[in-house]
């Protein structure tokens, strides 16, 4: 991934500024999130931005592009897409785990990537609204992922009751 021209930044403000993550900013916390530079990267398609297994650090918020999640090696394996706006990296940012999934670029993407040191600039109001929101977002994936779960179970159900058998993985 590469760093973001300096002369986008006024761009990348007003995009900042429609993420609902960053929504409660004030103008001078948004100073302190658009001054560092290097925390916007831009990946190209089929550009990896986190690869499963590995430890780090960082907390990537997708602000244009489109991202997919994969599991193991086969790229095609997609667990879900992840849409301007939204975040991944979550897990491993807040507890130093290491990545339970891989995350690629499928167009060329601009993500505003932070460390838990840049997060310790903001005053603890601020990171207490950022972790509130994250754990939201993860709230989120869980009730879609329950939600799929119950649908596979019916469709399962239903297969059976018409003499078809599909085993669900257990995994």
């Amino acid at each position: 991934m590469k760093n973001v021209d300096s002369k986008n930044i006024k761009l990348l403000k007003e995009i900042v500024h429609r993420v609902p993550l960053f929504s409660t900013l004030s103008e001078a916390e948004s100073e302190l999130l658009i001054k560092d530079e290097a925390n916007f990267v831009v990946a190209e398609a089929d550009e990896f931005i986190i690869h499963e297994g590995e430890t780090g650090v960082h907390f990537y918020v997708l602000l244009s592009g489109l991202l997919k999640v994969t599991k193991g090696t086969n790229k095609a394996d997609e667990l879900s897409v992840i849409h301007p706006g939204e975040f991944v990296g979550e897990v491993g940012f807040m507890t130093n785990q290491a990545r339970t999934a891989n995350v690629v670029a499928v167009e060329k993407s601009i993500l505003l990537r932070l460390e838990q040191a840049s997060l310790s600039r903001f005053p603890t109001n601020i990171r207490d609204q950022f972790k509130d929101k994250i754990i939201e977002g993860l709230i989120d994936r869980v009730n879609h992922l329950n939600d799929e779960l119950v649908e596979l179970k019916h469709i399962n159900q239903q297969n059976t009751d018409n003499g078809f058998y599909i085993q669900l993985d257990d995994n």
